[in-house]
C-alpha cells in the first residue's frame, strides 16, 4: 500500500521515496463444511414407514451422508467443523430436532466418515407419530459467525403411516341396497388408495340365484380407482350373465388387497350386498363406447350425418335389430374417434346388444364396414327414462306450453283492510261528535251549568252506545 497526495499522483514514479509502502497479508474465512444426502434416500428423495415396519420391529430410516468437498477438505481436516448430524421436523413445524439413532444416541457423522467422505446412520422413528415429516443434514462450525458457521442440506420429505385402509363409515354404494341403471357400485375407504396401474387390489362378485351361485371374477369386471374410492362395474364381457338375468337377484361384492399410498395393505376384505331392482328394460338404454383408432375427428366432421347413418345401419345389421330398436349416436369425441352408441334394451332372451357384441369381432373381416375398424371399449346401462303419457283425446293438440303462475288471493289482507277502514271511520265520527258537543256547551251561560252537565252526560252516553253498536256490526 502506498499513500500519495491526489494532486501529485501523476508526478510519482515507481520507487520514488516520496511515498511509504506497507505489506498486507489477506486470509479468506473458510465456510462450514458442506453435507449432502447420498445412497437410497437420495435416489428416492423420500422415505416411508409403514405398519409392516412396525410389526417387524424395524422402524428406522437408513441415512447416508456425503462430503462433496472431501477431496479438498475432509471433515476430519476442517479447522472449525464440530458436528455433522441428522435433524427432523413434522411438516408445518418451525423447529428442527436432532434425530436419535436406533441405539438411542446422537450420532456425529463427522467421526463416522470414511476416506471417500461417506457416513451412515440409522434414525429411530418408533416414537414418531403418524404424520408427514422432513429430514435434513446439518453441519455446525462453532468458531465462525453468521452464515459461514453452519450448512444445511436440502430437506427430504417422508411419511409415517402405520394404519391400513378400511371402509369409510361402514357403508358402500348403492347405499339404499337397490341397484338400478345409473347407480354406482363403489366403496369409499378411510384414506386415499394406491391407484397406480396395474391395480394391486382385486374384486369379485357373487350372484345369488334361485338354486345356485355364480361368481364373476376380477377379469370379468371393470374396476376404477380414484382417490379414496374403488368402483366396480359389470364389464361388457360379463354379458354372458346379462342384465335381464340379474333382475331381482342378490349380489355380494368383495374387494381385497387394496393398499394406501404408504403401502399398507387392507387386512380385512371389504364386503357389501345389494339387490338388482326390477326395473322396466323397455325404458332402459344401453350405452356402448366404440373406438376408431385409424380415424380422426376430421373424418367424422366431413359428413357427420352420413357417418352416423352408416354406423347405425351396420350396427343394426350385426344385431338383427327389429323396428323400433335402432340405436342412435349419442356422442362423438375428438382425437381418434370415440363414439357412444345408445341402444334401447329389449326383453328377449338374446337382446340386440348381445347379438351386436357377439358379431362385432366377425365384422373385422370386412374392410368396407366402418365398424370393422372399431373396438368396443365399454358398456353401461343408462338410468330408466319414464315413458311419455299419451293423450287419447288429443285435448292438448295445438296448445303451446305456457308457464302459468297461480297467485292466491290475499283474503286475510282484504279482511284486515275492511276492518281497519271501518274502525277508522267510526273513530272519526266519535271525535266529531264530541267536538260538536263541547262547542255547543260553550254557548250556554253559567246559570245553565246543571242543564249543560245533564246534556253532556246524555251525549256521552249516546256516544258509548253508538261506538259499541258500530263495532258489533263489523
Amino acid at each position: 500500500l502506498q499513500i500519495i497526495a491526489a494532486c501529485e499522483i501523476d508526478l510519482v514514479q515507481p520507487g520514488d521515496p516520496t511515498g511509504d509502502t506497507l505489506t498486507v497479508s489477506l486470509h479468506f474465512q473458510q465456510t462450514c463444511s458442506r453435507v449432502e444426502f447420498a445412497g437410497e434416500i437420495a435416489d428416492y428423495q423420500a422415505f416411508t414407514v409403514t405398519k409392516a415396519d412396525q410389526v417387524s420391529g424395524q422402524e428406522s430410516i437408513k441415512v447416508t451422508a456425503h462430503n462433496p468437498d472431501n477431496f479438498f477438505t475432509p471433515w476430519s481436516s476442517h479447522p472449525f467443523l464440530e458436528d455433522v448430524r441428522v435433524e427432523y421436523r413434522q411438516v408445518g413445524d418451525a423447529i428442527w430436532k436432532r434425530a436419535r439413532t436406533t441405539e438411542g444416541t446422537f450420532d456425529n457423522l463427522k467421526d463416522k466418515a470414511n476416506s471417500e467422505g461417506f457416513a451412515e446412520t440409522f434414525v429411530d422413528v418408533s416414537k414418531w407419530e403418524d404424520s408427514e415429516y422432513e429430514l435434513r443434514l446439518f453441519s455446525f462450525c462453532g468458531n465462525q459467525p453468521g452464515a459461514t458457521g453452519f450448512y444445511a442440506s436440502k430437506a427430504i420429505a417422508g411419511h409415517v403411516d402405520r394404519v391400513e385402509p378400511r371402509i369409510f363409515g361402514g357403508f358402500a354404494e348403492p347405499a339404499d341396497g337397490i341397484w338400478t341403471p345409473g347407480d354406482m357400485i363403489a366403496v369409499r375407504m378411510t384414506e386415499e388408495v394406491d391407484c397406480r396401474t396395474p391395480y394391486t387390489f382385486n374384486a369379485h362378485v357373487v350372484i345369488k340365484g334361485d338354486e345356485s351361485q355364480i361368481v364373476v371374477d376380477n377379469d370379468q369386471l371393470d374396476l376404477k380407482c380414484d382417490g379414496d374410492t374403488i368402483e366396480v362395474a359389470f364389464s361388457m364381457y360379463s354379458l354372458l350373465y346379462s342384465i335381464p338375468d340379474l333382475l331381482g337377484k342378490e349380489i355380494t361384492v368383495f374387494v381385497e388387497n387394496s393398499r394406501d399410498k404408504a403401502g399398507n395393505f387392507q387386512e380385512v376384505s371389504v364386503k357389501w350386498s345389494f339387490k338388482v331392482g326390477d326395473f322396466d328394460l323397455n325404458n332402459t338404454a344401453v350405452l356402448l363406447t366404440l373406438y376408431f383408432e385409424e380415424l380422426s375427428i376430421s373424418d367424422y366432421t366431413k359428413d357427420s350425418d352420413s357417418f352416423n347413418e352408416q354406423v347405425v345401419s351396420e350396427a343394426c345389421a350385426l344385431a338383427s335389430c327389429e323396428e323400433g330398436q335402432e340405436p342412435i349416436v349419442a356422442d362423438v369425441r375428438e382425437g381418434s374417434i370415440w363414439l357412444d352408441l345408445q341402444w334401447p334394451q329389449d326383453t328377449g332372451s338374446y337382446s340386440s346388444v348381445e347379438r351386436f357384441f357377439q358379431n362385432l369381432e366377425n365384422s373385422t373381416s370386412s374392410g368396407d364396414m366402418l365398424l370393422s375398424g372399431a373396438e368396443l371399449k365399454s358398456l353401461s346401462y343408462k338410468e330408466a327414462v319414464l315413458p311419455q303419457v299419451e293423450d287419447p283425446n288429443n285435448q292438448a293438440a295445438g296448445i303451446e306450453d305456457v308457464d302459468v303462475e297461480y297467485i292466491r288471493p290475499p283474503v286475510g289482507a282484504i279482511v284486515g283492510a275492511v276492518v281497519g277502514g271501518t274502525l277508522f271511520l267510526a273513530l272519526v265520527f266519535v271525535a266529531i261528535w264530541i267536538l260538536w258537543g263541547k262547542k255547543n256547551a260553550q254557548t250556554h251561560t253559567k246559570d245553565d251549568e246543571s242543564s249543560i252537565s245533564s246534556s253532556s252526560d246524555s251525549v256521552a252516553s249516546d256516544v258509548k252506545i253508538a261506538t259499541i253498536t258500530n263495532i258489533t256490526e263489523i
